[in-house]
């Protein structure tokens, strides 16, 4: 199993499995993580830009299956990859088997996340699909006393009218764009990994624009979007949200 970043319970990573099972992760959640650290499996360094060229035939990892989730488009029936785009369009381009599964939970997103049915070989459609995983949004008045101030430093002396911003997962972006937030910065605009709540409020805000980016003007970039139901309700079906993969 090759993967990015995965939510909730990795039943094939527990112990005693990884002589059926290897698992090699470039970004390791908590589960995951513990297995790495205890022999059981494998951690690989990597850039997210330079995920796309580990991929492929005679590269380090040649895809046999590709495994995701879609979310279909009522009126044009189009599918998207919905929350993660990330490295998937070169994992389906390579995999000898591509197969999809049906989720009407997760959002429709817009941009690159698009596929064609053509290449899709198979299609999972059950009524019991696990849902997409939830991450509750920062609490912002709440943060961290060390994180906040931190937070404080960063937007003082960094961030300015029309700069485009890019934040990872943890308390210390949380804060960053907390007092992004509290600042009322104008004019900012997106362009991450990343998509989160607080990315979202400050979208709501009117403080993000994307009006002064100097690529993909007027649309907020990402190739992963994890949180609360608020911001999957928030992205779906949203032009102004755009998804590219990591190598962009």
């Amino acid at each position: 199993m090759v993967h990015i970043l995965l939510q909730g319970p990795v039943p094939y990573v527990e112990e005693g499995l990884q002589d059926r099972i290897m698992t090699y992760s470039i970004f390791s959640g908590t589960a995951v993580r513990k297995a790495a650290n205890e022999g059981r499996a494998f951690y690989l360094p990597c850039t997210l830009a330079n995920l796309d060229s580990l991929i492929g035939k005679g590269r380090y990892f040649e895809p046999d299956v590709a495994i995701f989730k879609v979310r279909p488009h009522e009126i044009t029936h189009e599918y998207s990859l919905g929350l993660s785009v990330e490295a998937m369009h070169t994992a389906i381009d390579h995999a000898k088997c591509v197969v999809a599964e049906l989720d009407a939970s997760m959002p429709f997103t817009q941009g690159q996340s698009i596929i064609d049915a053509q290449s899709i070989d198979y299609m999972f459609v059950d009524d019991n699909v696990k849902k997409c995983y939830v991450v509750p949004g920062p609490d912002f008045d709440h943060l961290p006393a060390a994180e906040r101030r931190i937070g404080e430093l960063i937007t003082k002396y960094f961030i300015r009218d029309g700069v485009t911003i890019q934040a990872g997962i943890g308390q210390i972006p949380d804060a960053v764009v907390g007092t992004i937030r509290e600042a009322a910065y104008r004019n900012l605009g997106i362009q991450t990994e990343l998509y989160t709540d607080g990315m979202m409020n400050l979208q709501k805000s009117g403080i993000v624009t994307n009006r002064k980016k100097k690529q993909h003007m007027g649309y907020s970039t990402a190739a992963l979007i994890m949180g609360s139901p608020e911001l999957y309700d928030f992205v779906h079906m949203r032009a102004g949200i755009q998804m590219r993969p990591c190598s962009v």
